[in-house]
């Protein structure tokens, strides 16, 4: 219907343009008529868009602590070029170190009992072990014989109940003395039990953790420079309580630069990583740099339609500074194939054949010759042209209905 529609309109404008008294032997002879030529640009399908940005360094980081204090030392200033390692930051560590002691000496100690677990006490060890049983047998057959005393007299009334309780009390006091010493000898003599070695190995590595740990966080006290750069932004003052991961200093690497453009969808399928671009920075208008894309974004912003693409730059002689504004010259590829445009009514219907033609002007004989084509939708006032023309073409769009073939013609305005 859309094809029928269109034809019924090119007919009825072809043959209003045809209306008139065409009869050549009406006409003076002598006579040049004006026309209005157009020539035909073929679309090579590439264009060259302009996209502005602004320029970033490609490496950024913001510096902070891992750990919370307060800041004794901050070396660096906006503007500091910093190599990597260098330390720009320090805060207070005299808790941290007391807390790496205090878990080395528990590391210690822990070695210590699971050695002695495993091999047992030394003689000397035991001797003095041995002393202490015999000497607390000694203590408990005086207070077996105190506590059985007491017994009878309390029996006579003659002892109080407290005297009695107070017999009973140390006579067990000292048999689970006795009970815990002999307990230790056992142990010294054939070593810890296989579960009570193994809770003093767990208690290594616990201990071992919480030191790891403690040197880390003794380490974490000073801030140091991750990668060579500039410092950019200092983000506090000196002697202030930092929370952990508080910015400290921004760092910037301006080695090379990135600026990132957004780039329309009816665009974006001719623009493809490692394509070659021009740069342009306002500040340097005289001086043209080369970039490269490094990364094409596949998700459109929602409210423009454009997506992200992403333009590296090399920048040795650190020139461009981040935030200078760019502009980006990108070629686009258009996937599709285009085809020239001419007005309808510069397009002309033989009547005997129903053949499409226009006429072409020969800028040598300035002379009009007949050429068919073949045409394709209308665009607005416009119809494609699919086939027939060629690039440079000159093709005459007003004054074509008193045209014939090889008549002499002057161009007039375009």
């Amino acid at each position: 219907m859309k094809k029928i529609l269109f034809s019924t309109m090119l007919f009825c404008l072809l043959n209003i343009a045809g209306c008139g008294n065409n009869d050549p032997a009406s006409e003076a002879k002598d006579v040049i008529r004006p026309v209005k030529v157009l020539q035909i640009q073929i679309n090579d399908n590439e264009r060259m868009n302009t996209f502005s940005g602004i320029a970033k360094g490609i490496h950024e980081s913001v510096l902070s602590f891992r750990v919370p204090g307060v800041l004794q030392k901050l070396t660096a200033k906006v503007g500091d070029h910093v190599k990597r390692g260098q330390i720009v930051a320090d805060i207070d560590s005299r808790d941290f170190r007391l807390r790496l002691d205090d878990m080395k000496n528990r590391l210690k100690s822990a070695q210590a009992q699971l050695e002695k677990l495993q091999k047992g006490v030394r003689s000397e060890d035991l001797k003095i072990i041995d002393q202490r049983i015999n000497a607390l047998k000694s203590a408990l057959k005086t207070a077996n014989t105190e506590y059985n005393r007491v017994q009878k007299l309390y029996a006579a009334d003659a002892a109080s109940k407290s005297q009695l309780d107070y017999a009973k009390t140390e006579l067990d006091r000292i048999q689970s003395e006795l009970n815990s010493v002999q307990q230790e000898r056992t142990k010294g003599v054939s070593g810890g039990r296989e579960e009570e070695v193994r809770s003093a190995r767990a208690d290594i590595r616990s201990i071992k953790s919480n030191l790891a740990q403690a040197r880390a966080n003794l380490e974490d006290t000073q801030l140091k420079i991750p990668f060579d750069g500039i410092i950019s932004q200092k983000h506090i003052a000196n002697f202030q309580q930092i929370n952990m991961g508080q910015p400290i200093y921004t760092l910037v690497d301006i080695t090379r630069i990135e600026v990132q453009i957004s780039v329309p969808e009816r665009r974006i399928s001719g623009v493809s990583a490692g394509q070659p671009v021009d740069v342009e920075f306002s500040n340097y208008s005289d001086k043209k740099f080369i970039g490269k894309i490094s990364k094409v974004g596949v998700t459109a912003d929602h409210q423009t339609l454009t997506y992200p693409v992403f333009v590296e730059i090399d920048n040795p002689g650190r020139l461009i500074l981040p935030g200078m504004s760019a502009r980006i010259a990108v070629k686009t590829q258009i996937k599709q194939q285009s085809y020239p445009l001419l007005p309808i009514h510069s397009i002309l219907e033989d009547k005997i054949t129903g053949a499409r033609y226009v006429w072409i002007y020969d800028n040598q004989s300035k002379t009009a010759t007949r050429r068919d084509i073949l045409i394709g939708s209308i665009v607005r006032d416009a119809v494609e042209v699919i086939k027939g023309l060629v690039q440079d073409d000159v093709v005459i769009v007003a004054g074509v209905n008193r045209v014939r073939e090889g008549m002499k013609v002057r161009v007039g305005t375009k």
